[in-house]
């Protein structure tokens, strides 16, 4: 995958389930207990599809570019 099309996890998250729900990789984990956010993308399974970031109601799945300029 490219780095153009990687996404991340944003503070916003509310750990809701819909990305989990959606992912046809299921490359999202639940980080119970740890610092937020409480999901984490597993860069090397995921596609980029965005399909997570799409069905998002926190709006808390950017992409990685949106995040780093």
């Amino acid at each position: 995958m490219r780095i153009e099309d990687r996404f991340t996890v944003t503070d916003a998250c509310t750990a809701c389930g819909a990305c989990l729900r959606t992912c046809h990789l299921k490359c999202l984990r639940i980080e119970l207990g740890g610092p937020k956010p409480p999901l984490t993308i597993l860069q090397e399974v995921c596609d980029g599809c965005g399909e997570c970031a799409e069905v998002c109601p926190a709006e808390a799945i950017k992409p990685l570019k949106e995040i780093e300029t």
